[in-house]
């Protein structure tokens, strides 16, 4: 259980500093609808990062474990290729950055703050299948595919990774309802900052992650 968790920790946590959930989150707090979005998207993408998360693992269970010499060499090889497209996601998102002149919130967003709670909800959802989301999980669930956890291990691991996860997204939402009339001022400083960073930490992440989920294909052929 201990190897399982230190092995998915650094993979959610490179899902929880994802910008684009946290960029929402921000609009959403900061838009007139955001009493009435904010706990909606808030469970709209917990849900789905839990459920895209045990989709994964569920579909890593398909993967073949014969016993050979080398019985995780099938683990192994999909965990490669699984590393490899994040770390040409992370050179396309750095080309992209090269040639995007004007950064800042893409057109789309701005549509999120008339947003009310069931698109919210929706769109919270609809995050967590985004395609750094999914090879993000898709690497957590294999993972773990050869730790013969029990029901309530996996249980655990799911609820351990999607806090962590979606601990970006909780944080501002609950602060905020907390503390609605300090919120504005760190919100708009959160908003700026990830706006002008957006490029340049999303292409590390996704390199840095890329390479260790290599590594840990690696070790198990």
């Amino acid at each position: 259980m201990a190897d399982a968790l230190g092995r998915v920790l650094p993979l959610a946590v490179a899902l929880a500093i994802s910008s684009v959930p946290i960029l929402v989150t921000i609009l959403i707090l900061l838009s007139p609808n955001s009493r009435r979005s904010a706990f909606p998207f808030l469970i709209g993408f917990v849900v789905g990062v839990a459920g895209v998360f045990t989709g994964c693992i569920a579909l890593a269970q398909v993967i073949p474990t014969p016993v050979v010499k080398h019985p995780q060499s099938a683990l192994g090889i999909a965990l490669i290729v699984i590393g490899a497209a994040l770390v040409v996601l992370a050179v396309v998102s750095g080309v992209q950055a090269m040639h995007n002149q004007s950064p800042g919130v893409p057109k789309w967003m701005n549509i999120v703050t008339r947003f009310g709670p069931l698109r919210s909800a929706g769109l919270g959802l609809l995050l967590c299948f985004r395609p750094k989301s999914i090879l993000i999980c898709a690497a957590a669930g294999l993972s773990v595919r050869g730790d013969r956890l029990s029901p309530g291990e996996l249980t655990v691991l799911v609820l351990v990774f999607t806090l962590l996860a979606t601990s970006t997204v909780i944080a501002p939402i609950v602060i905020a309802a907390a503390s609605p009339q300090h919120a504005q001022s760190w919100l708009q400083a959160m908003r700026h900052w990830i706006e002008k960073n957006n490029a340049t930490v999303t292409t590390l992440i996704l390199l840095i992650i890329g390479v260790v989920v290599i590594g840990d294909g690696i070790t198990r052929l």
